[in-house]
C-alpha cells in the first residue's frame, strides 16, 4: 500500500491544481473593466496594454502580477496604471498620464518629452500648453529615448518651471537657454529674464502679480536679480508683434 501513496499524492495535487485552474477560469475571469483617468488612449487600448494573455484575464492573478512585478511595462504618455479588483469578475484601471515638460523642434517636427527628457511623441503641431524649448543642443532625438543633451540637470529645471507655471496659471509658450544657461521665458505676449539659478519659484510667483497689474500692456521683465524683500522689477514695454514667439 505504501508504494501507492506517492502516486496518490501526485494525483491529489494535480487534481487540486486543475480544480483551482477551473475555478479561476470560470469564477474569477474578468468580465467588466472600468478605466479611470488618462487622456491619450481609448479604453480598449488601455485594456490591451494591461491584459496581454489568458492568465491576465483572471482578476486576482492580474492584481498579483502588478503587486509583484510593478507597473505593466513602459507605455508612452503613461506614468503608471494602478489595478483595483472590485469583485472576482471586475477590475478598475487607474491611468496616470506622464507630465509633458516641453518639446524641441527637430526636422520640422515637435518632439515632446517628459520630465526625464524621454521623447514620447513626434508631431507636426505643438501640444496645447506645452512650451517649446530653445537654445539647447542635442546630438540625437529618438522616440522613447532621452534627449542626448550635455547638461542633464536641464530636465529638472524644466520640470520645476512647469510645475510653477501650472501653480500660477501662466501659459508659457517658450523657454530659451543662452550659452550660460540663463533662462528667458515667453508667456502671454510677455518676456521674463530669470537668470541661471536652479529654482525660480519666487520669480514665477512675482510674474503672476505683474501680469495682473499690467493690464493689456506687454513687457520684458528683468527678474535676474529679483529680491522678494524689495519687490523691485524692471519692465520694458514690448512693441506689438516684436517677437514671433509671443504669439501662440
Amino acid at each position: 500500500m505504501k508504494k501507492y501513496v506517492p502516486i496518490l499524492i501526485i494525483v491529489l495535487i494535480c487534481g487540486g491544481v486543475l480544480g483551482l485552474l477551473w475555478f479561476c477560469d470560470h469564477k474569477m475571469k474578468i468580465e467588466n473593466v472600468e478605466v479611470i483617468g488618462g487622456t491619450k488612449y481609448t479604453k480598449a487600448e488601455i485594456e490591451d496594454f494591461v491584459i496581454k494573455d489568458e492568465l491576465d484575464k483572471i482578476s486576482y492573478l492580474l492584481y498579483l502580477r502588478k503587486q509583484v512585478f510593478g507597473n505593466v511595462g513602459k507605455i508612452p504618455f503613461v506614468e503608471k496604471i494602478d489595478i483595483e479588483v472590485t469583485d472576482m469578475n471586475s477590475v478598475v484601471l487607474y491611468v496616470y498620464d506622464k507630465a509633458i515638460t516641453g518639446c524641441v523642434k527637430h526636422m520640422g517636427k515637435y518632439m515632446h518629452f517628459d520630465r526625464d527628457g524621454i521623447v514620447v511623441e513626434s508631431s507636426a503641431d505643438r501640444m496645447p500648453g506645452v512650451p517649446e524649448i530653445t537654445g539647447i543642443t542635442f546630438s540625437k532625438v529618438v522616440l522613447n529615448e532621452a534627449l542626448s543633451v550635455e547638461d542633464q540637470t536641464i530636465f529638472k529645471k524644466l520640470m520645476n518651471l512647469t510645475l510653477q507655471f501650472k501653480k500660477e496659471e501662466i501659459s508659457c509658450n517658450r523657454i530659451d537657454f543662452d550659452l550660460r544657461n540663463n533662462i528667458t521665458i515667453y508667456f502671454d505676449g510677455n518676456q521674463a529674464l530669470l537668470g541661471a539659478g536652479e529654482i525660480h519659484d519666487e520669480q514665477i510667483a512675482c510674474l503672476k502679480k505683474l501680469i495682473m497689474a499690467s493690464g493689456e500692456q506687454k513687457y520684458i521683465y528683468d527678474l535676474q536679480n529679483y529680491n522678494p524683500a524689495k519687490g523691485e522689477v524692471t519692465g520694458k514695454p514690448i512693441i506689438e508683434d516684436e517677437n514671433e514667439y509671443n504669439q501662440e
